[in-house]
């Protein structure tokens, strides 16, 4: 059974994937196999892309849906190594907060914020989405909502209705899914133990009705699948790590390694076509 993300769980369960077993170097894991921007989530191909464009593609896709201005307030629900919050910021000149709970992620998301001259448009925090109470105009979360358990949807769903501004509000949640309904699937033990405690794919009736519930609106569903999204994406991570193997042993040890090789390989059978993964962007 996948341990629930209580509020005091959540952090250990982040730290221990993102941080890698709070691993003060566990950046450079994700340094071999991501692209340079460290965005670590399923990218939007067209023929021709490379790993970076392809990453672009998907945050500008993001942002467009979302129509943000310059006097907009944006938050990013998980905001990983802070990029796409940064290429909002960049972009659209609002105001921009990215939250996290891995300790590795936010020291770096605030130190390329300096680099980059983005440090007083664009703060980081660490904290858990349930403490938020900052209102937004425009919210989005990518890859982060398989990490709060389907269990806490219907919370995190009214959450956004309190934090985002009375009818103009919008978010995009961009997020894995599993044409499988969520009661039908057998549980992956290995990936729970090994890889992502207390990780777990929705399916889409789970969004549906907890946006429904929450009093929000859907307006917009789109899937990405297959050769646009996570089959090519899972290629680009799989071969960068496999062309810097002998870095990550030598750092973390043959068996990390060959945990990180499975699982990317293992995620891609499961976006093959005929399979049951794919993503959705789901625009609120």
């Amino acid at each position: 059974i996948t341990k629930a993300a209580t509020i005091s769980r959540a952090p250990l369960q982040i730290q221990r994937h993102y941080d890698v077993n709070n691993h003060k170097e566990g950046n450079f894991l994700y340094e071999q196999f991501l692209d340079s921007n460290l965005v670590y989530s399923c990218g939007y191909w067209l023929p021709g892309d490379d790993l970076k464009t392809a990453q672009e593609r998907k945050i500008k896709l993001i942002l467009e849906k979302l129509k943000i201005s310059e006097n907009d307030r944006v938050i990013e629900i998980g905001s990983g190594f802070g990029h796409a919050i940064m290429t909002a910021a960049k972009l659209t000149k609002a105001e921009c907060l990215g939250i996290t709970l891995s300790k590795n992620q936010l020291e770096y998301s605030k130190r390329k914020a300096k680099e980059l001259g983005l440090d007083n448009q664009v703060r980081f925090e660490l904290m858990d989405w349930r403490d938020l109470d900052k209102k937004a105009d425009a919210v989005f979360s990518i890859g982060a909502i398989e990490h709060f358990q389907v269990r806490n949807f219907s919370r995190f769903f009214k959450k956004l209705y309190t934090i985002l501004a009375d009818k103009t509000g919008r978010a995009c949640i961009h997020s894995i899914f599993s044409s499988i309904p969520i009661e039908k699937r057998a549980k992956n033990k290995w990936l729970q133990e090994k890889i992502f405690s207390g990780g777990e794919i929705p399916d889409i009736k789970s969004f549906i009705t907890s946006i429904e519930k929450a009093s929000l609106e859907l307006i917009n569903m789109q899937i990405i699948r297959g050769k646009n999204g996570y089959v090519p994406t899972l290629q680009a991570w799989i071969s960068n790590l496999r062309k810097n193997k002998n870095k990550i042993v030598r750092k973390f040890g043959i068996n990390l390694y060959r945990r990180y090789e499975m699982y990317l390989a293992a995620s891609k059978s499961s976006f093959e076509p005929y399979s049951d993964q794919n993503v959705v962007q789901l625009l609120i």
